[in-house]
């Protein structure tokens, strides 16, 4: 663990400098920054070292003379299993981890802390930490000063930053049994009051080439581990302005199990907030030359150094493998994925023209009463002016990227699923991918049907784990009136228009369970399209869509509600332990049915939004989920089934943790 600003005391690197070699370096070092650090970390005083163009390269300095003192020349990498430092504590873990050297790490923070700096002079601000009280409590007396809880550090401490002025005012009516430690910082950082440094680091961190990590690399945004570098430090540009979660990276350190801590100088403070939230786990604070040794004997006692690519490598050579199949076994091993994957947000968007069941009776031979009771639908949501297939996808996607907390450099893959993108070629994923500013993205459609979201789902997560992406956007998105025949009395009142999306992500923990799915394409005339495009074209007008609505309903009703029970049993999970199902939104009965099969207990929240939206194939799903959360019906971090089935006949189904 590398420490943050606030960290540093006069005269710390004083030992460190006795010793020529790590003060060869520390000049070196200083050299890059433009900064005399040998003078900073053994003469200056605390105001001097407080400046923050001065304390972060300082901080990180010493940190990197310590990895050096410990390995040589060795990687850390391989004794070490997990890297993670608190806000500018990151630079030295990006340089522990392979993703940065000790020079970019150097350039970079001496201009984090010059931007930072900056910043904090535009306005007096501050960070007070707050240690004790109950943490609701404490929450809402940062809110309530109009302060920012810049630092979550785990149990019994948060930081509150801001202006001076609002410092006062929780000073004056601080939180229950809580005491109040002003910081020694110069401003109100990873808040609003930094966001002037963002541009410049952006420029700076797109000439930077990052390398992927070498060993699990965990993030202030979110506690999670990092894959690719270059996400890694798009995030450490975002994290200037946002609040540091070290909660969240001391709940992934327990989550993995992880034995040993070793914080580099220096230490004490990191430390120390993994003893109070960290039962059982050892920690070494490195403060001095003579405790290296010590410090070696730690890292021994808790590394494990084998990785899985060296073991299949040695297999391979002993094996009697040719020299190039090796060489791209060794390729293959070295793929810096995920351990897992999550859904990380879900957006959605349905058009503004709205159509009850009276204003489709006017076409067909039905009734509002009949089609409520067969169906469940009320309404359903059609195009109008100025909303497309387009248009709908776009704002879908824009909300998940937005509630993401991603940048869009960190999102490098779109997925769209959609039946009614009327292009053969091109598809509609890399359109909307340039539309939404991703760089060089994977993107491609796939034609799945009402399953298509829990496809895409299911292929985003391999992506994610294989490290064949780092974090990727899924759409489901449709404009099924164009297909309509809104005088067939067996589907006018059905079928609707919608797009949700989700951003997949990386995870430490199981997001998204395994995926059952398959195909009947011995029913593929179940749910038709009444002409081909070369018959519509001759034909001059467009194919519309047709179902035996019969036959699907046995179909979904029998062996969907078979397929949604092993996806129960692919996760490992029963019915009692459910909290959300989330069903295509195909019909309310077929829904009830599954209901009765599954036998979920009256505690699981049930999806309906098929009574206001219709039925929007591959779009129902995000959108279901999306409201869901968003009316607080379901909650963050609660276990739901989700699964699709449509036209092919196809299906997919899994458990995941919504967002």
């Amino acid at each position: 663990m590398a420490p943050g600003q606030g960290a540093q005391t006069p005269g710390f690197l004083i030992p460190w400098i006795a010793d020529d070699s790590v003060g060869a370096e520390l000049n070196w070092l200083g050299a890059v920054a433009g900064l005399d650090l040998a003078h900073y970390g053994s003469q200056a005083d605390a105001d001097t070292i407080k400046d923050t163009a001065i304390a972060q390269p300082l901080l990180v300095a010493a940190g990197l003379c310590a990895l050096k003192a410990l390995f040589g020349a060795g990687s850390p990498a391989a004794a070490v299993d997990l890297a993670a430092g608190h806000s500018v504590g990151e630079i030295t873990a990006a340089v522990l981890s392979g993703v940065l050297s000790a020079e970019q790490a150097m350039v970079f923070v001496r201009e984090r802390g010059e931007q930072m700096a900056r910043a904090a002079a535009n306005q007096p601000t501050a960070m007070t930490a707050v240690v004790g009280g109950e943490p609701q409590a404490v929450l809402d007396a940062i809110a309530a000063a109009g302060l920012t809880a810049a630092n979550h550090n785990g149990a019994g401490q948060v930081v509150a930053a801001g202006t001076l002025a609002q410092l006062e005012a929780l000073s004056a009516n601080p939180p229950a049994r809580a005491r109040l430690i002003p910081l020694s910082v110069a401003g109100a950082f990873h808040t609003e009051h930094m966001e002037p440094a963002l541009a410049k680091l952006a420029v700076l961190a797109k000439a930077i080439g990052a390398a992927d990590p070498q060993t699990k690399l965990l993030s202030n945004f979110d506690g999670q581990a990092v894959a690719q570098g270059q996400a890694f430090l798009a995030r450490l540009v975002n994290q200037v302005a946002q609040p540091v979660r070290w909660d969240l990276c001391l709940q992934t350190m327990a989550e993995l199990g992880v034995t040993g801590l070793l914080e580099l100088p220096p230490a004490g403070t990191l430390a120390g907030m993994a003893k109070r939230n960290l039962e059982g786990v050892e920690t070494f604070a490195l403060n001095t030359p003579d405790q290296l040794d010590q410090a070696r004997d730690f890292i021994a006692r808790h590394a494990d150094a084998k990785s899985a690519g060296a073991s299949v490598a040695k297999a391979a050579q002993k094996s009697g493998m040719p020299r190039a199949a090796q060489a791209v076994l060794s390729a293959s091993t070295s793929h810096s994925g995920a351990p897992y994957a999550k859904i990380i947000s879900v957006g959605s968007a349905v058009p503004s023209r709205v159509l009850d069941n009276q204003y489709m009776c006017q076409f067909i031979d039905s009734s509002d009463e009949w089609i409520t009771k067969r169906t469940g639908i009320k309404q359903r949501r059609w195009i109008g002016e100025g909303e497309d297939l387009r248009s709908l996808a776009l704002t879908a996607a824009r909300q998940a990227i937005a509630k993401s907390g991603l940048g869009l450099s960190d999102i490098d893959g779109l997925i769209v699923s959609t039946v009614s993108h009327y292009y053969q070629t091109p598809a509609l994923a890399p359109l909307l991918a340039a539309e939404l500013g991703l760089s060089d993205a994977v993107a491609y459609d796939i034609s799945a049907a009402c399953a298509g979201f829990c496809y895409g789902i299911a292929q985003a997560e391999a992506l994610v784990r294989a490290g064949h992406v780092r974090n990727i956007v899924v759409i489901g998105a449709e404009t099924l009136s164009r297909l309509t025949d809104i005088t067939d009395r067996s589907t006018a009142f059905l079928f609707a228009d919608g797009a949700g999306a989700a951003v997949v992500g990386p995870a430490q923990v199981n997001g998204i369970g395994p995926v059952v799915w398959g195909s009947d394409g011995s029913q593929y005339e179940v749910i038709w399209q009444s002409a081909d495009w070369e018959q519509a074209v001759l034909a001059g007008k467009p194919p519309v869509i047709g179902m035996n609505g019969q036959a699907v309903f046995k179909w979904a009703t029998s062996y969907i509600a078979v397929a949604a029970k092993r996806a129960l049993e692919a996760a490992g999970i029963t019915a009692e332990e459910l909290d959300v199902f989330i069903p295509h939104q195909a019909n309310n009965r077929i829904t009830d049915t599954m209901l009765r099969y599954l036998k979920l207990p009256e505690h699981v929240t049930v999806a309906r939004s098929i009574t206001k939206y219709g039925n929007n194939s591959a779009a129902s799903i995000p959108i279901a989920m999306d409201e869901l959360l968003a009316s607080g019906q379901a909650k963050s971090g609660q276990t739901a089934l989700i699964i699709g089935f449509g036209a092919g006949l196809v299906y997919a189904g899994q458990v995941v943790t919504l967002p």
